[in-house]
């Protein structure tokens, strides 16, 4: 292709990315840009196998959805979309992937799989377990949707610790374990140890359980359950330390303001 054919193409991406942006922004009701989003995203998901958590996954969702009739808004977003991509062009030049693409993949992905996650748990809220076998519950059960993306998943946390998709991934790890205490008993009893520390060690727990678990040859990920035992044993005991320190604490304060009430009584 000569360079003049190459200008005439990415003008021509340039005019139709302005047309589908302007189109979008002035649809009415629900966002069509982000059901378009949501569209591709859905559709990559069926070429990671192929493309890896990339944006060429995107890609081929695009090549995919653009035969399909749409209406007139989304139409001219993938138009715009299938353009930048005949052109050579990123995908984030949309307006869709302010990211790359492969970010908002890996994202979506997680969230889907926390979606499923929530209604798991509600559907297995009456299950009598202590606060340690329901969050065992919870991470294994999480750990587990990963299963059919395992051999690409290293690709998946790599994209996660971009430093422009770190915060987003943080977010949406932060989500996960708001989900697994939103239905997790003994959550209303008195815990000296701060909430916000709990939840930060349990993500540090899920995290490094599902480090280990890309490398772990073992029967139904058995090395990877035995260490996510043990580093619950760990939060379990920092949260029974706190308590105890914690109610030393108030039976101290208690003698101390006992002693101090006698002293006082004693000088009127």
């Amino acid at each position: 292709m000569s360079r003049r054919e190459i200008h005439m193409m990415r003008s021509v991406t340039a005019r139709c990315l302005f047309r589908s942006r302007r189109s979008l922004c002035n649809l009415s009701g629900a966002s069509e840009g982000d059901q378009l989003r949501r569209r591709l995203l859905e559709g990559a998901l069926e070429h990671v196998d192929d493309c890896g958590w990339s944006a060429s996954a995107i890609g081929e969702a695009i090549m995919t959805l653009a035969g399909r009739s749409l209406s007139v808004g989304v139409t001219l977003g993938v138009v715009a979309a299938l353009a930048a991509k005949q052109a050579g062009l990123s995908v984030a030049v949309t307006g869709l992937f302010e990211r790359g693409g492969a970010g908002e993949l890996v994202c979506f992905f997680e969230d889907q799989c926390d979606i499923r996650l929530r209604d798991w748990l509600h559907r297995h809220s009456h299950l009598e377990l202590d606060r340690r076998g329901w969050m065992k519950m919870a991470i294994e059960t999480r750990l587990r949707m990963l299963e059919p993306v395992k051999a690409s998943w290293s690709e998946a946390v790599r994209v996660q610790m971009m430093s422009h998709n770190l915060m987003a991934g943080c977010e949406q790890r932060s989500r996960m374990v708001d989900i697994m205490y939103e239905f997790a008993p003994e959550t209303r009893s008195q815990s000296f140890l701060p909430i916000g520390f709990q939840k930060r060690a349990l993500r540090t727990i899920y995290s490094s359980t599902e480090l280990g678990m890309l490398s772990d040859e073992s029967h139904q990920w058995a090395d990877s359950l035995t260490w996510l035992d043990r580093q619950l044993d760990q939060w379990e005991l920092a949260g029974q330390a706190a308590n105890t320190a914690g109610r030393h604490a108030n039976v101290a304060q208690g003698i101390a303001s006992a002693t101090l009430a006698a002293i006082r009584s004693v000088r009127k």
